[in-house]
């Protein structure tokens, strides 16, 4: 009779280790199939990247404030407090990729800039990187008078400012964001206003930027690349070739300007 009450209290105890064991090994694989799931469907709806295939994404949601009047450290008139943080927020790491992912993106590894000594590796900047330079330029803009010292401003910083411009607005026409922002009464108004603040789901940033920092190099360190003999030199276009042989001070690069 022991043995039997023994017996079955050993089948249990088996099937209770068996049953822990399943749902911590399903709550695993589900983790796994929800990360991959969630960067094959983050890459139907973005370019070629391999990122997507290097680093996992996962999403977070995020109550945005963003009222008409504020004190946030990034919409601040120009201090040295603003200055770091949009230093810190925009610069963002280069990473590699490989003549393989050169030709993905519909490019000929052979015209495209590799990395010094390493013909089969290719420096690759994220478009995000690009975004939050543009953002952060049109900022400077509006403060010309601080960032220009009394200068007037060139015709290529107007034409700097005015592609970062385009640039933004082709990306958010691209992405076609349809998050909804709903309208308020306010009191002593006399019309809807609409309220910006809310809740937003979005991609870890702070997550993707760690990973792109660990495993690429200073972007601007590709400023410095020098020719090794054999580039491929892709046409200018005439007229910016004219304009500079007018002013050659302006002969020079973004990242010197910034």
């Amino acid at each position: 009779m022991l043995i039997a009450i023994n017996s079955i209290l050993l089948v249990i105890l088996v099937g209770a280790v068996l049953v822990l064991y399943s749902t911590q090994r399903s709550a695993q694989q589900q983790s796994l199939l929800d990360n991959i799931n969630t960067n094959s469907l983050l890459s139907k709806a973005s370019g070629y990247s391999p990122v997507f295939d290097r680093y996992t994404f996962s999403f977070e949601k995020v109550f945005h404030k963003n009222e008409l009047l504020s004190d946030d450290v990034l919409r601040q008139r120009p201090n040295n407090a603003t200055e770091e943080a949009w230093h810190e927020l925009s610069k963002l790491s280069t990473i590699t990729i490989s003549a393989d992912d050169v030709r993905k993106l519909g490019q000929d590894p052979a015209k495209i800039t590799h990395m010094p000594g390493d013909p089969n590796s290719f420096p690759a900047m994220l478009s995000v990187t690009h975004q939050l330079h543009c953002i952060n330029h049109l900022r400077m803009g509006l403060e010309g008078p601080h960032y220009l010292h009394g200068k007037e401003r060139s015709r290529h910083d107007w034409e700097h400012l005015y592609h970062c411009l385009h640039f933004l607005t082709q990306i958010a026409t691209c992405h076609s964001d349809v998050d909804l922002i709903l309208w308020h009464w306010y009191e002593n108004m006399i019309q809807p206003q609409p309220e910006f603040s809310g809740d937003f789901q979005c991609r870890n940033f702070d997550g993707l930027k760690s990973w792109v920092d660990s495993v690429g190099f200073p972007t601007e360190d590709v400023w410095y690349f020098k020719r090794e003999g054999g580039e491929h030199d892709w046409p200018v276009d005439p007229a910016y070739l004219e304009y500079l042989r007018q002013h050659p001070e302006e002969n020079k690069s973004d990242s010197e300007e910034d």
